[in-house]
């Protein structure tokens, strides 16, 4: 092998790494979405993108076609911003996804409980 077939190689293993980089970066996102969704700091998928301004068939895209290009770096900083998510658990997976729930958030998670129970 030439020295120029080795850098075609490791630029493609670095665009494999990358890519899976990628999607485990989007797949946290998803989940951290899910997660505020269950401490029910925001309702659900819609809110989030009304609030910033983003495209929901886009997003709903990501879901199952995180390489596309369409994810933008601009929705992780959001969470980090707004929401108190882990910028190292979102990038790197380490660490818990969010401290945790603070009193109101718990008051707030009873109360929605009781009210589900009622209804039922």
């Amino acid at each position: 092998m030439n020295r120029d077939s080795l850098n075609g190689q490791e630029a493609a293993a670095s665009t494999l790494t990358d890519a899976s980089d990628v999607k485990a970066i989007v797949a946290r996102f998803f989940e951290a979405l899910a997660l505020l969704t269950e401490r029910r700091v925001i309702r659900g998928k819609k809110t989030f993108c009304v609030r910033y301004g983003i495209n929901r068939w886009n997003m709903n895209y990501c879901i199952d076609n995180p390489e596309s290009g369409i994810f933008k770096m601009s929705w992780l900083a959001y969470l980090v911003r707004d929401y108190k998510v882990s910028a190292n658990w979102l990038l790197l997976g380490k660490g818990d996804p969010l401290p945790p729930p603070t009193g109101e958030e718990l008051k707030r998670w009873e109360r929605y409980k009781k009210r589900k129970a009622q209804r039922s």
